[in-house]
């Protein structure tokens, strides 16, 4: 569903899809990975997936890069990341987080010791959140990657632990 100007309407039909809103009782889908990279998503769209996912038991992979999501947004897709048994991968590259979001998602990071991917790249923060993402890296033995910004280019992180 990548790059198609799904935006916020999409997401909200797309919502219902995963089990938020939905008129007839079904379960909610069992997609095990979403792509929704340069559909134009605004915090009102990611207001809207945060509430799918906090019912989605399946979910594993969620793409959001190149979207218009801001530091609000990303805080309530770290209160999802507290406390979701499925999401192990989330990419939020080049959107229009800063620190205030990468924190929110820094601390989600290290309560939930379940992600093993967190990709930031293209974002713009501060290397005070740069450490803390690093320090997140070094700490939490599952995360296997990380991709924050340092100084106007991505950067990819490997856990050298298995």
């Amino acid at each position: 569903m990548g790059a198609n100007d799904i935006t916020d309407k999409g997401v909200y039909r797309l919502g219902e899809t995963l089990g938020i809103g939905s008129t007839d009782g079904a379960p909610p889908c069992q997609l095990v990975s979403v792509s929704l990279y340069n559909n134009k998503i605004s915090d009102t769209g990611c207001h809207t997936l945060a509430l799918a996912l906090k019912n989605n038991v399946c979910l594993g992979h969620i793409d959001l890069a190149g979207n218009s999501i801001t530091c609000a947004g990303a805080k309530e897709l770290a209160g999802v990341l507290m406390e979701t048994q499925s999401l192990r991968e989330v990419v939020l590259a080049y959107n229009l987080i800063r620190d205030e979001g990468a924190n929110a998602l820094v601390t989600a990071v290290e309560q939930n010791r379940k992600i093993i991917k967190l990709e930031l790249g293209g974002n713009h923060f501060s290397r005070k959140i740069m450490g803390r993402l690093e320090k997140a890296l070094r700490e939490n033995s599952k995360l296997h990657e990380l991709e924050k910004l340092r100084e106007r280019n991505a950067q990819v992180v490997h856990n050298p632990k298995p």
